[in-house]
């Protein structure tokens, strides 16, 4: 009988639990396309580092990532949404949370509010071939609204 009290508390307790994250999900705000535009020009922003194991290897490639920020201007729940290669995803994903987000105003984020980006990683061969045009205009990975280029040159 012991057994079947505990069992019961403990349901109703992952129970609650569970609620309260669907909850949390609810109460974050996705960023329309040009709130996010704003959000992110108003704070100093440099691109990715380059994979130096595929510039090596001559490679190009993208990564998706969604993110938080929080009324307090922190950056929290940094995703992988899409990635050409794991080494993409994780020098994109390394990068939003270096960003200086405390630099926006402190009204400027009410509710926490996700972001996506996108990042390009371009070896630049030949002149104009990673113009930002060009980059916008690649589909492997999602994103369109807010898109960074990381522009690398093909090591030996």
């Amino acid at each position: 009988m012991k057994y079947l009290y505990l069992s019961a508390a403990l349901m109703a307790l992952v129970g609650c639990q569970s609620n309260r994250q669907s909850v949390q999900e609810n109460e974050i705000a996705q960023a329309a396309p040009s709130n996010s535009a704003t959000l992110v020009e108003q704070i100093k922003r440099f691109p990715p580092r380059y994979p130096i194991t595929q510039a090596k290897a001559g490679k190009q490639g993208c990564a998706t990532v969604e993110y938080v920020i929080t009324p307090k201007n922190e950056v929290s729940d940094v995703k992988v949404l899409d990635a050409s290669h794991a080494d993409f995803a994780k020098e994109a994903q390394a990068v939003v949370s270096k960003w200086r987000w405390q630099q926006l105003p402190n009204d400027a984020i009410t509710v926490p509010t996700k972001i996506q980006t996108r990042f390009e990683f371009c070896l630049a061969a030949r002149k104009g071939q990673c113009d930002m045009e060009k980059l916008v205009a690649k589909t492997q990975c999602r994103g369109t609204e807010d898109v960074m280029a990381s522009i690398g040159m093909k090591v030996r």
